[in-house]
């Protein structure tokens, strides 16, 4: 199995994507996964990850400079599902389990448990600024743990994306389970199972309104995983005739 770099975005299927990938892998080879938070991005590590051929978390492609030999891939999510889900996951984890020195800070669960979900989608604290605003495009560009985004991103995003040998659409899991065992032959025998999911009755409670607040703020997500359905769609497509031509006799 070719070396991994896998920008993981959170709430989008990302677990259960690691957690098959990494099968292919010795233990060994494995990495713990890192700047994983805003407050756990930590740019004087980094280097110490390079000895991983399969590494994955949520930081952003400012790490790829240490993996020169790593393939990138992501995963994506429709935005509004994507931020319902993580509402929903931070409220349904226990306050009483975060360590003392997260819970004195601002940290996503607190306040997902001190807000509704409108308030939350709507909310302007910097640190949920973080999760609500393009996390995936500032991801692919430079780090989501940082707030700014920069002219041309999203072209820059589109060349990211049309480079990865393959990446997961969490809306179409048969398709790209499809294109990446067409893509990465060990994984043909490899299911991808269900990892990290958050049961919750809140999705109920999404209105119209919280819709379009979180469309907004999202402008440059949607049209990115827009440009990803496409991009899996035709690629998968090609990448499955391809194999079925292979192995015809």
């Amino acid at each position: 199995m070719v070396p991994i770099l896998f920008l993981h975005n959170p709430k989008a299927g990302g677990t259960s994507v690691a957690a098959a990938l990494r099968q292919k892998f010795d233990p060994g080879d494995v990495s713990p996964y890192f700047d994983n938070s805003p407050a756990e991005r930590r740019p004087e590590d980094w280097s110490s990850y390079s000895r991983y051929r399969f590494v994955a978390g949520h930081f952003g492609y400012e790490v790829k400079q240490y993996f020169p030999h790593h393939v990138l891939v992501t995963n994506f999510r429709h935005p509004v599902r994507r931020i319902v889900s993580m509402y929903n996951y931070w409220r349904s984890y226990p306050l009483e389990l975060l360590p003392e020195a997260i819970r004195q800070a601002d940290n996503g669960p607190t306040l997902a448990h001190q807000m509704s979900l409108s308030e939350f989608v709507r909310s302007r604290n910097p640190y949920l600024s973080l999760y609500l605003d393009n996390f995936h495009v500032r991801q692919l560009t430079g780090s989501g743990w940082i707030g700014r985004r920069r002219f041309g991103d999203m072209l820059l995003a589109k060349l990211r994306i049309r480079k990865m040998p393959w990446f997961y659409v969490c809306e179409r899991p048969d398709l790209s389970v499809t294109w990446l065992r067409s893509v990465f032959p060990e994984m043909r025998d490899t299911p991808i199972p269900h990892e990290n999911v958050t049961t919750s009755e809140t999705e109920t409670a999404l209105t119209s309104s919280d819709i379009r607040v979180i469309e907004e703020r999202n402008k440059a997500d949607l049209a990115l995983y827009g440009f990803a359905l496409k991009q899996l769609e035709r690629r998968a497509l090609t990448s499955s005739a391809c194999l079925i031509r292979r192995q015809e006799p």
